[in-house]
């Protein structure tokens, strides 16, 4: 199994989102889709999302051009970076894990595909609907994704994508070569 921890506000991990299923086809691995906030991972391990300023900002986006150059899908990088993406991401945790990966690539489409607000209410909600949404306003989606991104730390997260082959980190989107090696390794270890 992999587990694919993601914020919708990090463009990488639209990226990974897009590129996630053909390595499941390809290596038969279930993906566990779980979403945490990358602003509470940044805010425990220390890091300061400020460095995306500047000179380091300009190659992010020239970059992340060739990739979606590299893999066929649209970007649009937002003008307001980083994206507030809270209210999305309260959404994905209490929806089931089945709806998880469709819906999370709508909300990836939407925000890096198409350019949409998704910290508008208006634009999330004509997205996800509103029971969706009203269900993300609860109480208990904060706490649900507060502890998902404290367990990602814990277990050395420090960015979005994230991936975990039991205990084993792979961090961003050029790193799904290593781990499909790594599942496709594990399956022959367990064979």
């Amino acid at each position: 199994m992999i587990e694919f921890f993601y914020d919708i506000g990090s463009p990488y991990s639209y990226l990974a989102a897009e590129r996630i299923q053909g390595l499941e086809d390809r290596t038969g691995a279930d993906v566990r889709w779980r979403p945490f906030l990358l602003s509470g991972v940044f805010r425990q391990v220390g890091d300061d999302p400020s460095v995306q300023l500047g000179p380091r900002r300009r190659y992010m986006v020239r970059d992340l051009g060739r990739w979606a150059d590299r893999i066929g899908v649209p970007l649009h990088f937002p003008d307001s970076f980083p994206v507030n993406t809270l209210d999305a991401m309260r959404v994905l945790v209490c929806v089931g894990k089945a709806e998880r990966p469709a819906l999370s690539r709508l909300l990836f489409r939407a925000l890096w595909g198409e350019g949409r607000d998704l910290s508008s209410q208006e634009i999330l909600q004509e997205i996800v609907g509103k029971e969706a949404l009203v269900m993300g306003a609860r109480v208990e989606s904060m706490e649900r994704l507060e502890k998902t991104t404290e367990e990602a730390v814990a277990r050395g997260a420090f960015g979005s994508p994230s991936f975990f082959v039991g205990r084993k980190l792979f961090f961003g989107n050029d790193r799904l070569g290593f781990l499909e090696e790594a599942v496709v390794g594990q399956k022959e270890e367990g064979s």
